[in-house]
């Protein structure tokens, strides 16, 4: 039995201009200044996945009308997409 993580995909209710090159935790679009997460105001939840803990890389999806939705509001704009690891690890059952 191994240990899972879930992680929310979040898209950003407003358009938001950042810059890579100097985008940090502190500056990212939708984050909490004072503490960890997002603004709750400013993001829409999508839907989310679950992966193995320690896992880093791979592809990961989801199905989420949500998801459907938003880029439907969206279309011909760009759009910001935030993935945030939610610190709670479960062991998962199967059977």
């Amino acid at each position: 039995m191994g240990k899972f993580v879930t992680s929310g995909v979040y898209g950003l209710l407003e358009d938001t201009s950042w810059d890579e090159e100097s985008l940090m935790i502190g500056n990212a679009p939708a984050n909490r200044e004072r503490a960890p997460g997002l603004d709750s105001s400013a993001v829409a939840k999508l839907g989310s996945f679950v992966v193995e803990y320690g896992v880093q890389r791979g592809r990961f999806g989801i199905d989420s009308e949500h998801l459907v939705s938003f880029l439907r509001e969206h279309a011909g704009s760009e759009i910001t997409l935030s993935v945030i690891r939610i610190f709670k690890i479960v062991p998962l059952y199967s059977g």
